[in-house]
């Protein structure tokens, strides 16, 4: 079992138990497997699933798929708010999260807007949103 060290404010690499810059304590990632444990969870990210969707999807597919997700034996998966996303981002390398992939879905849907949904460029970072949900493909990166 692999444990990496991170600080959940700085989203680095820590050697120590807490982070030196901002005095945090250290967060676990655990590489279960298929999936890597936060502990304590950074937000609401308890579990990130390391291998993502194996094709593009549109986002209504991409919530399905997230919501009948099997990781690891566990049930319970969604779609990553953009906020996860980011952080996902930030340790990617850090965690050997596979990035191949070039857009990752959000659960984000702005109110009264039924066409534009958000994700996340793994390539650059960038926030970016798909104006036609029908036409928009991206991959699934489930968390819990």
């Amino acid at each position: 079992m692999d444990i990496k060290l991170i600080c959940p404010k700085c989203l680095k690499e820590l050697k120590k138990d807490f982070c030196e810059k901002c005095g945090s304590k250290a967060t676990e990632i655990i590489d279960r497997g298929d999936y890597l444990e936060i502990s304590p969870a950074i937000d609401s990210l308890h579990m990130i699933a390391k291998e993502a969707s194996p094709i593009k999807v549109m986002w209504h597919e991409a919530r399905t798929y997230a919501e009948n997700s099997s990781i690891g034996g566990s049930l319970g998966w969604r779609l990553p708010t953009i906020r996860e996303l980011k952080i996902i981002y930030a340790i990617r390398n850090i965690c050997e999260i596979e990035d191949n992939a070039d857009f990752f879905w959000s659960n984000y849907a702005p109110l009264g807007n039924l066409k534009d949904r958000y994700g996340i460029e793994f390539e650059t970072g960038k926030i970016v949103y798909s104006n036609n949900i029908v036409l928009g493909k991206g991959y699934v990166r489930c968390v819990r």
